[in-house]
């Protein structure tokens, strides 16, 4: 049995995903620090539906018999925790039951990477609208029920969903809230109480490393990766993709690149997207590893305009990294609300009319442009060496309890 009495639990991996970066960091710099427990991936996660369909019946056997086999396990070796120093991430990836006994057993902390400590959604945002949702704070949930919203990235039930929330309100006084900013820390008080226990300690990912010593303003520009606007976010409205959308019928001269194909985004969006009026729009099924980086770097504006109360972005700050030209919305209680305005483009999330001012007039300005680079050159510099000892910062935290 480890002997650490500190530990570090998250139902995701270490992956390519957002907390799976922030995982891969913690598990490469951990230097024993922590006992880090999460679900190990015995075989390549493909949906099981996919094989299937495909008739592989022995590698889909495999698959689920691995994820049975794995979630027994994680489930086993975090049940037996008592007396423990423990940070939570994602605590609804971890399962509902397992988190409620963790907290009453143990001296627990929730490191919090999104909006899921009050919104069932984890992404505080309605479909249609381009501001953040707040109407669940402090813990009233009947726009949810009324609304009937879906649970995410867990697709609990949305009763079941609730009643965790409420517990986890409950049991506030038994937690402390580790927050990525000082928006944040604003947001877990309002939710909760004044004086609940907050401490900030920002966040850095494994892909922010290789950034560090890079050669950030010698880039050759590849021709083949060339497009005027790039939006650097998931498929999803609440980070933005109906909005670049909009944005990109308005300005038909310019080019545009989401990274998701057309289909998806047609799926997710229904009538609000018309082929006929994206022409100009590039829809390719890349991420990060497999070009969406050459695009960021070779595109004149990197679009990152999240319409919920964000916390700390990858994708915002590899866009101040490998571009620095980059247009973002400041939503109530996000990150971006709270960075210099000197280093990025404002854009006004209900008045398209003025963002579509705003962008022709910093995409036809070349020295506007150098100088939003130069400050968030500068910026971004200094947060990368503020925040690459987050290990010692969250052991830090417990300390001070």
């Amino acid at each position: 049995m480890n002997k650490n009495e500190d530990y570090i639990i998250c139902g995701y991996p270490p992956s390519d995903g957002g907390v799976g970066r922030l995982m891969r960091y913690l598990v490469k710099h951990n230097h024993e620090n922590f006992c880090i427990i999460y679900p190990k991936e015995f075989y390549p996660k493909i949906e099981l539906r996919t094989l299937s369909k495909k008739k592989l019946y022995l590698l889909f056997l495999k698959n689920k018999y691995s994820k049975i086999v794995n979630k027994s396990i994680f489930n086993l070796s975090i049940r037996r925790l008592k007396s423990k120093n423990i940070i939570l991430i994602h605590p609804q990836t971890i399962g509902i039951k397992n988190v409620i006994k963790l907290i009453k057993n143990n001296k627990c902390y929730i490191y919090i990477m999104d909006c899921s400590f009050f919104c069932v959604k984890s992404y505080n945002h309605i479909e249609g609208s381009f501001n953040p949702c707040l109407l669940c704070i402090g813990g009233n949930y009947k726009f949810a029920e009324r609304h009937n919203c879906k649970p995410a990235p867990v697709k609990y039930k949305l009763n079941e969903n609730i009643i965790f929330l409420k517990k986890i309100m409950a049991l506030s006084k038994n937690i402390t809230f580790i927050i990525q900013t000082t928006s944040h820390a604003e947001l877990v008080k309002k939710h909760f109480r004044n004086d609940v226990k907050v401490y900030k300690v920002g966040i850095f990912t494994d892909d922010f490393i290789d950034s560090i010593n890079k050669h950030r303003n010698v880039k050759e520009t590849n021709s083949k990766f060339n497009v005027d606007f790039v939006y650097h976010g998931a498929a999803i409205e609440a980070k933005g993709l109906l909005y670049v959308i909009n944005i990109a019928s308005k300005l038909k001269q310019y080019s545009f690149l989401v990274p998701a194909p057309y289909e998806r985004c047609k799926k997710i969006l229904g009538d609000k997207i018309e082929e006929k009026d994206v022409k100009n729009i590039l829809f390719e099924d890349i991420h990060w590893e497999s070009s969406l980086k050459e695009y960021v770097i070779n595109s004149k504006v990197v679009l990152c305009p999240s319409l919920w109360s964000a916390s700390i972005e990858g994708a915002l700050i590899k866009s101040f990294i490998f571009n620095g030209v980059v247009a973002s919305v400041p939503s109530k209680y996000s990150f971006v609300s709270a960075i210099p305005k000197n280093i990025y483009c404002e854009l006004n999330s209900t008045d398209l009319n003025e963002t579509i001012k705003v962008l022709t007039e910093l995409i036809d300005n070349n020295k506007l442009r150098s100088n939003l680079k130069s400050e968030s050159q500068k910026w971004v510099n200094t947060y990368l060496n503020e925040n690459s000892s987050i290990v010692k910062k969250l052991k830090m935290v417990l300390k001070y309890e």
